[in-house]
């Protein structure tokens, strides 16, 4: 079975890849290629000249949606049978492809957790665990106001993109809007693991993350997200109207209101932080 470990770079990341290029070479299992979707990158080659194994660098242009897009209809019709994804900026533990790999062989989808690393230092690990243990399983239903699969913490087998993935620039957050058409599409369930981990960077690049300050601009991008990702799904003809009315609604009421507060919650999924609210 072949194996490939996806990843995305642009220039703001070059600061990054010694760190991709040294949680690669310390996988237990090196049972893999990697392909690096290059989004302007000068002189790419330069900089992974210390990767073990094979490396296929593919130069994409576009927005962000656009190159996720065009990179998933390129792995489409790959020869590989197991795609990992992990982002530039993030690190892996050591077993990650290893255990993968094993859960790959029985399931068609399979996300792992996450442990917070900042400052060049964990700080958390396993943050979903609490909630989820050490297994679990969801379908596309479990995505509609949250999100734990991410173009970071996420493996897939290759026949999962055998269709016409609906394309939109509307979502922030790509991955979120790809995986719940997969799910929908096949009717499939994830498997979460929080045996193996993603170690997730915290940065102020970060479009999404766990974070400890929920101010009014956190909340209201957090809102924004939501709304753009049930927009995007409106757009292909899977009807979220009444969440998208619900959301916008709180969105204003929001906008205008500088005292509503929450204390941040660790344990919460992406994009889940907000969902406070929705029961006040």
């Amino acid at each position: 079975m072949n194996t490939v470990l996806v990843t995305y770079i642009y220039p703001e990341a070059v600061k990054f890849f010694p760190d991709f290029i040294k949680t690669v070479n310390e996988q237990t299992n090196q049972n893999f290629t990697i392909h690096i979707f290059n989004d302007g990158v000068k002189n790419v080659k330069k900089f992974f000249h210390g990767l073990s194994g094979g490396v296929e660098i593919t130069n994409l242009e576009g927005s962000i949606s656009e190159i996720r897009f065009k990179s998933l209809e390129i792995l489409k019709n790959s020869k590989s049978d197991f795609i990992i994804f992990q982002d530039i900026d993030d690190l892996m533990s050591k077993n990650r492809i290893q255990i993968t790999l094993k859960l790959l062989e029985n399931r068609a989808l399979v996300c792992n957790d996450l442990s917070l690393f900042s400052k060049g230092e964990i700080k958390e690990t396993n943050i979903w665990q609490k909630r989820l243990g050490k297994i679990f399983e969801f379908n596309y239903k479990f995505l509609e106001d949250k999100n734990i699969v991410g173009f970071g913490n996420t493996a897939i087998r290759r026949e999962l993109l055998n269709f016409d993935l609906k394309i939109s620039n509307t979502p922030i957050a790509v991955d979120w809007f790809v995986f719940y058409q997969i799910l929908l599409k096949h009717q499939q369930t994830v498997l979460f693991t929080s045996e193996c981990t993603t170690i997730y960077r915290q940065h102020e690049d970060n479009i999404i993350g766990i974070t400890d300050d929920l101010s009014t601009e956190r909340q209201l991008t957090i809102l924004n997200g939501k709304i753009a990702h049930y927009k995007a799904l409106n757009e292909i003809g899977i009807n979220f109207s009444s969440d998208l009315e619900k959301i916008e609604d709180l969105n204003e009421r929001l906008k205008i209101s500088n005292n509503i507060h929450k204390k941040p919650n660790t344990e919460a999924f992406w994009w889940e932080q907000i969902n406070f609210y929705e029961t006040n």
